[in-house]
């Protein structure tokens, strides 16, 4: 499981505020400040997510184009 800290690393890694990745992830702001404090558990998929786009060096707009338009 991605603690607190390891989620604030790597949205800064990723150069996004809360706010930013709350957005990116499709989650409220309120959401993202409970995965920094440990309040919330993190699903695996979010998790897994960003430790890819960390170790790939994956910026939010490279991932968003992988996202078919509706």
């Amino acid at each position: 499981m991605m603690t607190g800290d390891e989620y604030r690393d790597a949205i800064e890694k990723l150069n996004l505020s809360q706010v930013g990745a709350a957005d990116f992830l499709g989650v409220d702001d309120t959401t993202s400040r409970r995965w920094i404090a440990d309040k919330h558990p993190m699903p695996r998929a979010t998790e897994l997510l960003l430790r890819a786009m960390v170790h790939y060096k994956l910026t939010p707009s490279r991932v968003a184009k992988l996202i078919p338009k509706e």
